[in-house]
């Protein structure tokens, strides 16, 4: 159901493509006698798209409910329905149901647990107010722009800085705090399956969307609210805070994408190489254990060593027909050192990030519908 719901989601990004690239065009490129290429601002089509964007994200919602549903009716699963069995890590007592007699595992102080939650939940609650305190302090360098230096330029360089400052806090804060929600969610001890998911995905879009979209609401209508920090207001040059907006939309939009497929691109490569620098640490105790005596290689593996050396050639020593044999492998042992797959908690995470801004800010920056 995941891949055919980012199946539909991608097709229906199309249009907005070519939308996007339109009002984009008309913000950039002049038209003389018309208000094209006259900036976000007096941009004439900027509130058109912002209604289409309106439509297009209750179509897609509702063309995924249909496919969905016929996905279900084709796959025959409408009604189907599983009996969960307790978490391998739930932590419980044996107790018999008075009605049918059979035993089951429930938690051993119904009250200890609540309190795990509550203590689970507060903790998360404090690590979004520092988020949001690290984001109001990047904020603060542009504001230093604001104030002592009156160019445009000038302005310019310290609002970049702030998304700069911005991404950053998104991207690491992000990364801690998944981890953080992991650790958060197995002390909760909960009983199933789906419990522990419906636990997990809440801390995370909780957090996800005060880390994401804070700044971006921050500035749209906060921006002549006193900050907690300095105690001032900071309203946009010229009363008009939709260049700004932008500025920093495609700094982290831009930044965060780019440095999310780097590191998918480069993160089975950084797998590969860890796992064969350990394999070839291991090679090397090996050798090293055999040479003094302390251990003794059996003699199948013996024979296995030298068959390869006869066969492929090279030094008849142990590390090179160690490091021979490791060549030929069994094609179910190299998938066994592959790179895991965690499943599409992250890429769907990622996916829900993206349609935020897509819908709630592709009207200010209409790139972000690429």
């Amino acid at each position: 159901l995941y891949f055919a719901w980012l199946g539909l989601y991608t097709r229906m990004l199309f249009p907005n493509t070519i939308l996007g690239f339109i009002t984009m065009a008309a913000q950039i490129f002049p038209v003389a006698g018309t208000d094209f290429g006259k900036g976000l601002a007096k941009n004439p089509l900027t509130f058109s798209y912002s209604i289409y964007v309106g439509l297009w994200s209750i179509s897609f919602l509702e063309a995924w409910h249909r496919r969905e549903n016929e996905l279900r009716f084709l796959w025959g699963s409408e009604h189907l329905k599983t009996t969960e069995v307790p978490r391998g890590e739930f932590k419980g007592v044996t107790r018999t149901n008075l009605e049918t007699g059979r035993s089951y595992l429930a938690v051993e102080n119904p009250r200890k647990h609540s309190m795990k939650k509550v203590a689970s939940m507060f903790v998360c609650f404090l690590f979004i107010l520092f988020t949001i305190a690290s984001a109001l302090a990047a904020q603060m360098v542009g504001y230093l722009g604001d104030a002592n230096h009156p160019s445009w330029w000038e302005r310019s360089k310290y609002q970049l800085a702030s998304a700069v400052c911005n991404l950053a806090i998104i991207g690491i804060y992000g990364d801690l705090f998944e981890r953080l929600a992991m650790k958060l969610t197995e002390f909760e001890n909960l009983r199933t399956q789906s419990e522990f998911d419906n636990a997990l995905v809440g801390k995370n879009f909780l957090f996800q969307f005060i880390n994401n979209y804070f700044v971006l609401f921050y500035i749209s209508f906060l921006r002549e609210v006193k900050d907690p920090i300095s105690r001032a207001a900071h309203p946009c040059a010229g009363g008009n805070c939709l260049p700004e907006l932008q500025a920093q939309l495609i700094v982290v939009f831009t930044g965060k994408t780019i440095g999310k497929q780097v590191a998918y691109t480069l993160k089975p490569f950084i797998f590969k190489w860890k796992e064969s620098l350990a394999a070839n640490n291991h090679t090397k105790k090996l050798v090293k254990q055999v040479s003094k005596g302390s251990i003794i290689i059996p003699a199948q593996m013996q024979t296995a060593m030298k068959e390869v050396v006869a066969t492929t050639g090279g030094r008849n020593d142990p590390l090179q027909q160690l490091k021979n044999l490791k060549k030929l492998r069994d094609p179910y042992e190299l998938q066994n050192h592959l790179m895991p797959y965690n499943g599409t908690f992250d890429d769907f995470n990622d996916r829900v990030i993206q349609f935020g801004y897509l819908v709630l800010f592709a009207a200010v920056s209409n790139l972000t519908a690429k």
